[in-house]
């Protein structure tokens, strides 16, 4: 099998977005399932399985990252569902790549945070209406991971930031009571994720949680982490830098 000429793809699918926008090409008879095939086709040649870690099989070059990233514009402009895509930037197992060791979910979402966060940022209600049912604290533990560096992406861009930020934000804290099972977890590494994941929300938006109607729960799990004596002072300390985010400055 020929390898793929990934600087070639970024031509051809700009070039077959151009033809469809102006109408001289139809798009697939089926443009969802040909958009989900492209996407498992796309993810079996950049990655490969093995018994104790997954191997990516390109190097991110400049060039391979553009083909990279404009075919998966096009797999989104074809129309892809959200739940077709995102549970591979959930996934905790580790990768390794040129770069080093990460996981599969961050080396994807950082090859592809623009699409991935403009396509957050366009879809209404994305994070709400994919997150879905939480049933265990693994499952917690991945989706604020993905949530998290979804923010620190958004936090190190200033368009993004700007254009999105807010309603990243508020996805996530009508969310909230979904994450119950990290902050109530026995380990004390689930709540510092979480409370991660809060401080990050402060950081792009500081005074959304003020009059959102997630308030009382989010408070609620602050107020439990300020007493819970398993936390140490440490701990405690990162807490009580918050504790003006809860209360109107404007006063």
């Amino acid at each position: 099998m020929n390898p793929v000429r990934w600087p070639l793809t970024f031509t051809i699918t700009r070039g077959l977005r151009l033809l469809h926008d102006v109408r001289l090409l139809t798009k697939p008879s089926q443009p969802e399932q040909y958009a989900k095939e492209l996407w498992t086709t796309m993810l079996a040649k950049m990655i490969t399985h093995g018994e104790d870690f997954d191997r990516a099989n390109i190097v991110l070059t400049i060039d391979n990252q553009r083909g990279l990233q404009a075919l998966f514009d096009y797999i989104i402009y074809l129309g892809i569902k959200p739940n077709e895509v995102l549970p591979y930037f959930f996934r905790s197992n580790r990768i390794h790549s040129d770069s080093g060791m990460a996981t599969v979910g961050t080396y994807l979402l950082t090859l592809f945070k623009h699409q991935i966060t403009n396509w957050l940022g366009t879809t209404p209600h994305f994070i709400i209406n994919n997150i879905g049912e939480i049933k265990t604290v693994d499952e917690c533990r991945l989706i604020v991971s993905f949530l998290t560096t979804v923010l620190d992406l958004c936090s190190r861009d200033k368009d993004i930031r700007q254009q999105y930020g807010r309603q990243f934000v508020d996805g996530i804290y009508t969310c909230w009571p979904l994450f119950v099972l990290l902050y109530r977890s026995t380990n004390i590494d689930d709540k510092l994720l979480i409370l991660t994941l809060l401080t990050k929300t402060f950081i792009i938006d500081s005074r959304l949680l003020i009059a959102h109607e997630q308030f009382d729960h989010v408070s609620q799990m602050y107020l439990s982490l300020l007493i819970d004596k398993q936390l140490n002072l440490t701990f405690k300390t990162r807490l009580l830098d918050l504790l003006p985010f809860f209360a109107s400055l404007d006063t």
